[in-house]
């Protein structure tokens, strides 16, 4: 059921400028994150997964959580593109036949969470799909399952699986009762904990390390303080309000255009990436399909956000039958 939210959480919140993660399987709301948008929520599960990437897209943008992957409207179009095509290929056929469903009530509900000035965008508690196979039952994929998580051997299906317990040992946060996650110490082996929940803070509010993240600012260690623009000194955040930071200077300058020497993608201008492959690595258009990227995945160089299984730019990914592949 946490499928589609899990991997996109994941995503975010492990980008880091240039990284390419490994694939996986309206009113403000004040300092509480904000709630859900004005208007009409089109929330149609004919069209479910295009509102929903396309919503969570523009939040990670908006909320400055996406890193190169949603940094403007170019890049947040193409990691649409590439949450839809990473369902495509992995729960759509399950979809197909019925193995699992839109759950239309909690659609609504995260498309209008993730509206107006929302930052809810690692709420993995949407159930999103509901699943048909009951405990015990084969499963390809967790939300196949109606309750519990699909546990793997080496081969599969897997079986569904009740959830474990707070303070049950663990090896995936998949396997865990929902709003607690898999900590890990030392070793392979985890232990089931409460999710300690995550609150966004305007400028002014107070911060900290652990739950109360900054919205579109930064935290000097205790006050969110707004990102610098440029001509601005950035020392203190390495992160700028409308360009980029200069670590040679310590200062905010100007996105770059084509052509002009760059160290990381977010120096660009939106459109663009930094090819660090050539000799100067310089801002360059992001990539057509069949050209070659970097690693599977979401791609901030690809056009199309997809770096497929073959390290190419492409539309689409090769299904995968089984989260155990």
């Amino acid at each position: 059921m946490r499928h589609l939210c899990l991997l996109a959480s994941l995503l975010l919140f492990s980008a880091c400028d240039d990284a390419q993660p490994e694939r996986g399987g309206g009113g403000s709301g004040g300092g509480g994150g904000g709630g859900g948008g004005g208007g009409s929520v089109n929330c149609s599960t004919a069209t479910a997964l295009e509102s929903f990437a396309t919503a969570y897209a523009e939040a990670a943008g908006r909320c400055d959580v996406g890193g190169s992957l949603a940094r403007g409207p170019v890049s947040q179009a193409a990691f649409s593109n590439f949450l839809q095509a990473n369902f495509a290929a992995t729960l759509e056929p399950s979809l197909t036949d019925g193995t699992v469903r839109w759950n239309e009530a909690s659609l609504c509900a995260a498309i209008s969470s993730l509206g107006g000035d929302s930052c809810a965008i690692d709420d993995n508690d949407w159930d999103l799909l509901d699943g048909t196979r009951p405990l015990g039952g084969d499963c390809n994929w967790n939300d196949e399952c109606a309750t519990g998580w699909c546990q793997f051997g080496d081969t599969c299906p897997g079986v569904c699986t009740e959830f474990l317990a707070i303070g049950a040992t663990c090896t995936t946060s998949n396997s865990c009762q929902p709003g607690a996650t898999c900590t890990f110490g030392i070793g392979v082996q985890g232990t089931c904990q409460e999710e300690d929940p995550r609150t966004y803070v305007a400028v002014g509010g107070a911060c900290d390390a652990e739950g109360a993240r900054c919205l579109r600012s930064y935290c000097d260690g205790t006050i969110c303080q707004p990102y610098p623009t440029p001509g601005q000194s950035c020392a203190a955040t390495n992160r700028c309000d409308g360009g980029y930071c200069d670590t040679a200077t310590d200062t905010c300058r100007l996105l770059l255009d084509t052509g002009a020497d760059c160290s990381n993608t977010r120096d660009c201008r939106d459109g663009l990436f930094c090819d660090l492959t050539i000799d100067m690595p310089a801002c360059m258009p992001r990539l057509s399909n069949g050209e070659p990227c970097t690693s599977p995945g979401p791609s901030d160089s690809c056009a199309s956000g997809i770096c497929n299984e073959e390290s190419l730019c492409a539309d689409a990914f090769a299904p995968i039958a089984c989260a155990a592949r």
